[in-house]
C-alpha cells in the first residue's frame, strides 16, 4: 500500500488521502522509517522473492530523494532532514526538522552503508 501510494518523487505526503500534485506538506520521516522497514523485511526474504528487489529498489530511491529533496544544507537550523510533518492536523511545525526524522535518516544510512550492523530494536 505504501509503495503504491507514493508520489513520483518518493517522499510521501503527510497523509495518503493526498495524491500526486497536491500542495500538502510531505513527510520525510515517513520515507526514512518506511525505507528502514523495507530493508528489515528484505533480510527475511529469499533472494528469489520478487518483492525483495522491489523493496530494495524503493528503499534506495527514497534515500536518494531524501538526500536530494530533504537534506538540510544550511547552518541556520539544527537537524539533518527538512519536511518532517509533525502534528499536521494541529498545524504545529508542519514542514520542519524533528529529532525522530533525523534518527531514522541516520538509521537508514547505517542500514545502507553497513547492512550487517546489529540494530537495537
Amino acid at each position: 500500500y505504501f509503495l503504491d501510494h507514493l508520489p513520483s518523487d518518493m517522499i510521501p505526503y503527510w497523509d495518503f488521502v493526498f495524491g500526486q500534485g497536491s500542495l500538502e506538506p510531505r513527510d520525510s520521516s515517513a520515507a526514512a522509517i518506511a525505507s528502514c522497514g523495507l530493508l528489515e523485511a528484505c533480510k527475511y526474504l529469499p533472494d528469489s522473492d520478487e518483492d525483495k528487489e522491489v523493496f530494495l529498489n524503493a528503499a534506495h530511491r527514497m534515500l536518494d530523494a531524501l538526500i536530494d529533496l530533504c537534506e538540510n544544507r544550511t547552518e541556520d537550523q539544527d537537524g539533518f532532514i527538512h519536511h518532517v510533518a509533525h502534528a499536521q492536523s494541529l498545524n504545529e511545525n508542519p514542514d520542519g526538522i524533528e529529532v525522530y526524522g533525523d534518527y531514522f535518516y541516520f538509521e537508514l544510512l547505517v542500514r545502507m552503508l553497513a547492512p550487517d550492523t546489529e540494530m537495537f530494536w
